[in-house]
């Protein structure tokens, strides 16, 4: 319908102008709105790994872009009624003082590794250490609690490009079972994409940092909410991907690598439970042709342990008591001194 005479009409110009007005003034109210009232933003990064795992609220722990959480350099004091006290590298007091001649063991793994529950030098790596030392080997604890495969790899990234390492061994498998909402690797690709230059320049904007939160949180648990568990921390195809690309890895570096398995309270009579990350571990080890060391009496699957358990060996149903831990490392120095640990050339 044609406009009536004497009707006012804008231009195609002031149009768009006023448009650009009323849409930065109304972005800018939101703006305004979102500095004041940070809704969703408080703790953000503490939050988003506690949907993950809770090991960063641990006081030996800080965040990590793309471990999620490590290692705290330097951190040294009390907790379990004993010490945690933790190198430059961020590995765990094990070796005492480096000595010219040794060859280097770096041991990689989840909470079992680190030496959950127990002081520093009662970890299997500390004891390994204390076993291995008279034949030149010097051990190292690269291990640390709540990781998986997936942020166990990048650890070993982390760790080659400081140090020169002969020989790895890699216990894991436990944590990348876990149900939570989303896997690691989304999640570190949501951490990846939020870390960007653009990010950094757009993060001044509280509208855009409430769109992150947003998007971060997508799937994870939200307070007063109950928390959805629908996957795998790393799935089991994910999980064997990890285990050779770790395995491939380590060799380029010229470091031998070594896989433990998984050991497991079994209380007596109680029956073991087949396990599919044992089985996927295991077929890795014959695939690659690497070694698997048994963990004998840890084991619920070694023959005996249904009859009378092994129950006294731990602290909980995965973490070994200082028995325990004495017995891993017996277990691993015997079978690591019986085979050939020079370093692929």
């Amino acid at each position: 319908m044609a406009a009536q005479v004497g009707e006012r009409q804008f231009s195609v110009g002031k149009t768009i102008l006023f448009s650009c007005f009323l849409t930065v003034a109304g972005l800018s109210v939101i703006e305004l709105a979102a500095r004041f009232t940070r809704p969703g933003m408080r703790a953000l990064p503490r939050f988003l790994v506690r949907s993950i795992d809770v090991d960063i609220e641990l006081p030996f722990m800080q965040l990590d872009p793309e471990l999620f959480w490590r290692p705290a350099p330097g951190f040294s004091g009390p907790l379990w009624n004993g010490q945690v006290t933790i190198d430059a590298l961020g590995q765990r007091q094990a070796s005492p003082a480096q000595t010219l001649s040794s060859r280097r063991l770096l041991c990689f793994g989840d909470s079992i590794t680190f030496g959950f529950g127990v002081d520093d030098a009662d970890s299997y790596p500390a004891q390994l250490a204390a076993l291995l030392g008279p034949s030149g080997i010097e051990v190292h604890n690269a291990g640390v609690t709540g990781y998986t495969s997936y942020q166990t790899l990048r650890w070993l990234r982390q760790q080659l490009k400081n140090q020169h390492v002969d020989e790895v061994t890699l216990l894991v498998g436990w944590n990348d079972g876990t149900q939570r909402p989303i896997t690691d690797a989304e999640f570190g690709a949501r951490l990846k994409a939020s870390t960007s230059t653009a990010d950094q320049i757009l993060g001044n904007l509280a509208i855009y940092r409430l769109m992150k939160v947003t998007w971060l949180r997508r799937g994870l648990e939200t307070e007063g909410r109950a928390q959805k568990r629908t996957t795998a921390r790393v799935p089991l195809d994910d999980y064997v991907r990890n285990l050779e690309m770790f395995v491939t890895e380590a060799r380029t570096a010229g470091a031998r690598p070594h896989l433990i398995s998984l050991p497991h309270r079994l209380f007596p009579g109680e029956q073991p439970k087949p396990g599919p990350y044992l089985n996927a571990l295991t077929g890795v080890a014959k695939r690659l042709s690497v070694p698997l060391y048994d963990v004998g009496i840890l084991s619920d699957s070694h023959p005996g342990v249904s009859r009378r358990g092994n129950a006294s060996l731990f602290i909980d149903s995965l973490h070994l008591s200082t028995e325990g831990n004495r017995v891993m490392a017996s277990l691993i120095a015997r079978q690591l001194q019986g085979s050939d640990t020079r370093s692929p050339s």
